[in-house]
């Protein structure tokens, strides 16, 4: 998560709480997507068959996110 103002550690959500709602969790969730994804990409190898499985996601939906996040 985003940092507060001058990499404040006690406020996580930092300049995020200035921000909409719908902006807000929308960053909050790019930003969780993209590291998940990144550490499962890790735990299954480089396999995005295998990630997959271990999401419980298909296969498509995981290369549609990677795509979407720049990871593939």
């Amino acid at each position: 998560l985003a940092e507060g103002p001058a990499g404040d550690q006690r406020d996580p959500f930092g300049s995020l709480l200035q921000l909409s709602w719908k902006d807000a969790r929308g960053k909050i969730v790019a930003q969780l997507e993209r590291r998940y994804l990144e550490a499962l990409l890790e735990r299954a190898g480089g396999n995005i068959s295998e990630a997959g499985r271990m999401a419980g996601l298909d296969r498509g939906h995981v290369s549609a996110m990677l795509r979407r996040h720049g990871l593939r």
